[in-house]
C-alpha cells in the first residue's frame, strides 16, 4: 500500500496512515499518547479483530483533531474518513470499562480505581494537591491505603471526568456520607454565626490547630485569614458588604476602571506588600505591557509602592518573600490560563485577582 496514492477503504487504512504519516519523514506529528493509542488499535483491529463503540468514537474525534496536518497532505474531507466502514467488528463498551470503578481490595487493604484512559484526568489527577493515589502500571489501576482523605480526592475529581461508580464497602460509606451532606448546611470548613459566636463548622484538627489563637470575627483580616486556609464564609456574616466579600474570596475578579483603585487600597489593609503580575499581557522585569490596561494596572500598583514583580512561567519559591507580614497576591489579566495548582506550600500566594476591563473597543 503507497504512501502517497493511499486509497482509503476503512478505518484501518487510516489507522496504518497516521502510523506511517507519523514517521519523522512524514511531517504528521502525533502526541506521545494518540500514538499509543494508535498502536493500540492497529493490534487489535489485526489480531483480535474487535475494537469497542468507546474505542472507535475516539478515533473518530483524532480524525478531527488531527484535520489541519491532514490537510496539508492533501486529505480534506473528513467526513468521508469517518463515514468509513470498520473491518473489524466494534462492540458496545460495557459500563465498567466506561465508568470510573472505586472499589476496596480486601486482600491487598487497598483502595482502588479503575478509568478508562482519558488524558485530561490523567493530567488533572497527577497535579492534584495532597492526593495518596498511585497508578499500578501492572494491574491498570489507580490505588492506596484506605483514608478519609483519598476518598475525598475520590469524591471530588472523578465525577469531572467520569460516572462514578462505588463498589462494597465504598458504597455503603458514600450513600451514608450523602445522606448526611444532604441535611448539613456547611459541607467543607465554614466560618459561622451562631448563637452570638462565631465558629467554624465542620473543621477537622489540623485547622484547629492552625486556628489557635486566632480571634474569630467579621473583620476583613480574620475573612481574609480564613480564605488563606481554604475556609469558607457563611453568606449570611458577608451580606452585601463587597470589602467582606473580597477578603473572603480566593479567586476575585476586578474590573480596571471600577474597582482597582479601591480594591488596592483594601489589600494595603491587609498588610500585603508584594504582588506577582503574571502571564503575557506583561512583560517580564519591565514597566510596559503591549496592553494599554495593564500599563494602567502597573500605574496604580506604583503609585500605592508596592512590591511587584513580573513572572511570565511559574513562579520559582525562591522568588516569594518570606518577611511580609501578609502572603503575596497574584495578578493577571484574564483567567484562562491560569494555573491555580502552582500556588501552595512555598507558593502559597492570598489571592488571585483577575483584572477585566469594560472599556469600548476604538475602532480606527
Amino acid at each position: 500500500m503507497s504512501f502517497e496514492s493511499i486509497d482509503f477503504k476503512c478505518k484501518e487504512h487510516v489507522i496504518w496512515y497516521f502510523l506511517k504519516a507519523s514517521d519523522p519523514l512524514r511531517k504528521i506529528n502525533l502526541s506521545h499518547y494518540d500514538f499509543q493509542f494508535m498502536s493500540n488499535m492497529q493490534s487489535l483491529t489485526h489480531e483480535k479483530k474487535e475494537i469497542t463503540s468507546n474505542q472507535a468514537a475516539l478515533f473518530d474525534k483524532l480524525i478531527s483533531k488531527y484535520r489541519k496536518q491532514l490537510a496539508s497532505h492533501g486529505i480534506i474531507n473528513l467526513e468521508e474518513l469517518k463515514e468509513l466502514p470498520w473491518q473489524s467488528t466494534v462492540v458496545p463498551s460495557l459500563p465498567k470499562y466506561t465508568n470510573a470503578n472505586v472499589d476496596f481490595d480486601s486482600k491487598e487493604n487497598l483502595l482502588t480505581i479503575r478509568v478508562p484512559f482519558k488524558k485530561d484526568f490523567i493530567n488533572k489527577f497527577r497535579t492534584t494537591l495532597a492526593n495518596p493515589w498511585q497508578w499500578n502500571g501492572d494491574k491498570k489501576r489507580y490505588e492506596c491505603p484506605p483514608s478519609s482523605i483519598a476518598l475525598r480526592v475520590a469524591y471530588t475529581r472523578l465525577p469531572n471526568f467520569f460516572t462514578t461508580v462505588y463498589h462494597n464497602e465504598i458504597n455503603t460509606i458514600i450513600t451514608q456520607l450523602e445522606k448526611e451532606k444532604a441535611t448539613k448546611k456547611h459541607w467543607n470548613p465554614t466560618l459561622v454565626l451562631s448563637n452570638g459566636k462565631y465558629e467554624i463548622t465542620s473543621s477537622n484538627e489540623i485547622l484547629d490547630n492552625l486556628l489557635s489563637g486566632i480571634t474569630l470575627d467579621n473583620s476583613p483580616k480574620c475573612l481574609y485569614k480564613m480564605s488563606t486556609l481554604g475556609i469558607n464564609v457563611d453568606e449570611e456574616i458577608i451580606g452585601d458588604d463587597a470589602k467582606l466579600k473580597f477578603a473572603s474570596s480566593q479567586t476575585v475578579e476586578v474590573d480596571v476602571d471600577d474597582d482597582l483603585t479601591t480594591v488596592l487600597e483594601w489589600i494595603t489593609e491587609l498588610e500585603c506588600n508584594t504582588i506577582y503580575c503574571g502571564g503575557l499581557s506583561f512583560s517580564t522585569n519591565t514597566y510596559n505591557s503591549p496592553i494599554k490596561y495593564a500599563n494602567d494596572v502597573i500605574s496604580a500598583l506604583k503609585e500605592k509602592n508596592f512590591n511587584t514583580v513580573f513572572v511570565r512561567n511559574k513562579i520559582e519559591s525562591s522568588e516569594v518573600p518570606t518577611s511580609d507580614k501578609s502572603l503575596p497576591m497574584y495578578l493577571q489579566i484574564h483567567s484562562s490560563d491560569i494555573d491555580h495548582d502552582q500556588f501552595h506550600s512555598n507558593l502559597a500566594m492570598g489571592k488571585i485577582l483577575i483584572i477585566k476591563n469594560k472599556r469600548p473597543l476604538e475602532v480606527k
